[in-house]
């Protein structure tokens, strides 16, 4: 009978390509599915919002010289920023080559989850030996169909993962069999490869501790060539780690202010200590049992836990029970004791034992630890199905092909929920009602919908779901910024004005340098018809950010509406300084030099106007009444016939043109312009 723990022979016999190639449909197709699904996720910060991103090809040297989002507007410069540049790399190139369209860029990310599919195939191949295909195939297929994957591919955002490990992947299979085949191109293209996962996402460098095993146990690496390989890695490690330093700083994020990027946030050490154990004991459950999946896993999805529970205890006796059985296995040469380590050691980069990680837990974070997992199965499948009890062997195919099954099914449900923001949050919102993500997630999608409905009814509905959905958010963390601006936002859409108010003023309590509160909160204050205040707020807006356009013209259309023109004035004037082609502004300070009869800056202002939208009613329209009351009548004809060639639908210019042929003395021409304004307006009124 053959040991299970014998080293295999290294290389890999031709047919192997084959089915490795079969690995790699079985891997895409698994997500085929997701070729028409829109964003989702947080890919508006990363990608829809990210002007790096939409810009293209041209910012590349800015992505790798950056944090991960800094190119997205809503982000504030703090040290909480990641560099994993190459994901925004591929976005860019995405976005240059490939419009951006959202189904190219789920094509390209199957293609990348095939190819790693058929990669693993080939590592467990060798790894196991000649004529352990069927392992191997039951291994990767395992790792094609399990469900906690779906975040990382079908989520665009979470790219880096996914990319991360398929550089690791192509380290390890350079490596692959090269025990008495060292040459530099080998080592160079594994250096590589290894620092391009790096530059996707930190995790890779858990890796370090996972290479030694694998070039020992199961590729047959002398001790010393062992060491020097790890020594070459761990050097390209750090020339990427001072990079890291260099742009961003130390890896790992630092705390937030609020629950949702910082769960642990009120946590004494010990509720810490023990929260962490039980959340590395669901992770480590959700590789085995994936029942129930999330997009978020922050407050109050998962609570602060004391030692005075059971899951904490669970966590700790099951990742030293893992240990204690990893290191049994090292010294007793079992291969199986491999796969172990590297279903762990990514576990120091995103357990938060280590560093702050921004989040309690997520699938993500599973995704190179699935591998190993993966791994381990087809190694006890192998030692299981080489056992002389036939009943052992059926049975341990029997639960491989039962977890296939079972998690095929979970993976294809889930991955309907990712279809677009809608579908993701409308179905987390009932699986994690305590997440406190999920619920602004929700509330955020719920607004965006109800804006554009013009169904006053549905319009509603959608409204009172967001407002709901963002004051439950609200609810689980007082201070937590986006829930109050959301809810500022669904009042004010519901011209619930005075709470909305409310609502903003309490996101500048928080922070005080918001400007988008600020406008909100000024332009809440001016349909509540609270001059006085909304005057105030708007003034507050422009000392948060004196360069801000808005600001300056929205404090002089409160002027306007409220009699001091000259104030109104000097604050268009001051937003023309900043940007002397807005077209709002420029219209708005030609009305209010018209209603001080400074007619000659009024025309001279509505001109520019003019030049800037030739076809615009209004400006037209303000164009002619200037020079009609200067006199000019014949300008103001033809200034006026312009507006009705883009309007037609104009019964009071037609009046206006009516009143200057009066001026000049045609009263046939008056009369037939009176007549059309009459009929027009009686059209116009019967329609309505």
């Amino acid at each position: 009978m053959k040991n299970p723990t014998d080293r295999p022979e290294s290389g890999l016999p031709p047919r192997s390509w084959g089915l490795a190639a079969l690995a790699f449909l079985c891997g895409a197709l698994v997500y085929a599915g997701t070729l028409p699904h829109n964003f989702a996720g947080a890919d508006r910060e990363v990608i829809l919002a990210n002007r790096f991103v939409q810009e293209g090809a041209s910012t590349l040297p800015e992505i790798l010289t950056t944090g991960e989002i800094e190119g997205y507007s809503g982000w504030k410069e703090t040290p909480s920023k990641g560099y994993r540049p190459l994901a925004l790399v591929t976005f860019a190139l995405e976005q240059s080559l490939l419009d951006g369209s959202p189904r190219a860029r789920h094509l390209l990310n199957l293609l990348l989850y095939g190819m790693l599919t058929g990669l693993l195939f080939l590592l467990f191949e060798g790894w196991l030996g000649r004529g352990s295909a069927l392992f191997a195939g039951a291994g990767a297929l395992l790792f094609a169909v399990h469900p906690v994957h779906v975040e990382a591919v079908a989520a665009l955002f979470s790219r880096g993962h996914l990319l991360a490990l398929t550089f690791l992947a192509g380290t390890l299979f350079v490596l692959q069999g090269g025990g008495a085949n060292r040459g530099a191109a080998r080592l160079a293209g594994a250096a590589a490869l290894f620092l391009l996962a790096l530059l996707s996402h930190e995790v890779a460098v858990s890796f370090l501790l996972v290479l030694p095993a694998v070039l020992i146990f199961f590729d047959k690496w002398d001790r010393s060539p062992t060491v020097k390989v790890t020594g070459l890695l761990a050097l390209v490690a750090l020339v990427w780690l001072a990079g890291h330093v260099q742009v961003v700083g130390f890896p790992g994020l630092q705390p937030g202010d609020n629950l949702a990027s910082h769960p642990l946030r009120d946590a004494s050490t010990s509720e810490a200590l023990a929260s962490r154990f039980s959340y590395l004991g669901r992770s480590l459950g959700m590789l085995v049992a994936p029942i129930t999946l999330v997009s978020d896993y922050s407050t109050n999805h998962l609570s602060v836990e004391t030692w005075g529970q059971a899951y904490p205890w669970i966590g700790l006796v099951a990742l030293s029970g893992l240990l204690v059985a990893m290191m049994a296995g090292f010294r007793r040469g079992a291969p199986w004791s491999v796969s172990l380590l590297w279903v762990l050691a990514p576990f120091v980069v995103t357990s938060g034992f280590f560093a702050p990680v921004g989040t309690t837990m997520a699938e993500r974070f599973l995704f190179v630890s699935s591998a190993g997992a993966c791994l381990l199965a087809a190694t006890v499948l192998r030692t299981c199905h080489n056992a002389e009890r036939p009943g052992l062997r059926t049975g341990a195919w029997g639960v491989t092909v039962l977890l296939i099954a079972l998690f095929a099914t979970q993976t294809f449900l889930r991955l309907s929920d990712w279809q677009d923001d809608n579908t993701l949050y409308s179905a987390d919102v009932v699986t994690a009602p305590g997440s406190i993500r999920i619920q602004e997630g929700y509330g955020r999608v719920q607004y965006s919908i109800g804006r554009r409905i013009t169904d006053p009814d549905a319009r509603t509905e959608f409204l009172d779901r967001a407002v709901a959905a963002f004051e439950k958010a609200r609810d689980i963390d007082p201070k937590y910024v986006p829930a109050w601006m959301g809810l500022g936002s669904a009042l004010l859409a519901e011209e619930e004005n005075e709470a909305a108010a409310e609502a903003f003023a309490r996101v500048l309590e928080l922070d005080p340098t918001s400007l988008p509160a600020a406008l909100n909160r000024a332009a809440a204050l001016f349909r509540a018809k609270k001059m006085p205040q909304a005057t105030e707020a708007f003034l507050q807006a422009t000392s948060i950010d004196p360069k801000s356009v808005n600001a300056w013209h929205n404090l002089g259309v409160v002027y306007q509406n409220t009699g001091r023109l000259d104030d109104a004035i000097a604050a268009h004037q001051k937003a023309l300084e900043l940007d002397p082609k807005r077209f709002d502004v420029l219209f708005d300070l030609g009305s209010t030099y018209f209603r001080l009869r400074k007619l000659k800056e009024a025309r001279d202002t509505f001109r520019k106007a003019v030049d800037l939208q030739p076809g615009n009613p209004g400006a037209l329209n303000g164009m002619g009444a200037v020079l009609h009351m200067l006199g000019d009548y014949t300008s103001a004809i033809q200034i006026y016939e312009q507006s009705l060639r883009a309007n037609a639908n104009q019964p009071d210019v037609l009046m206006n043109i009516s009143k200057a042929y009066r001026k000049l003395g045609d009263e046939t021409k008056e009369k037939e312009f009176a007549e059309k304004s009459k009929e027009l307006k009686e059209k116009l009124d019967a329609a309505k």
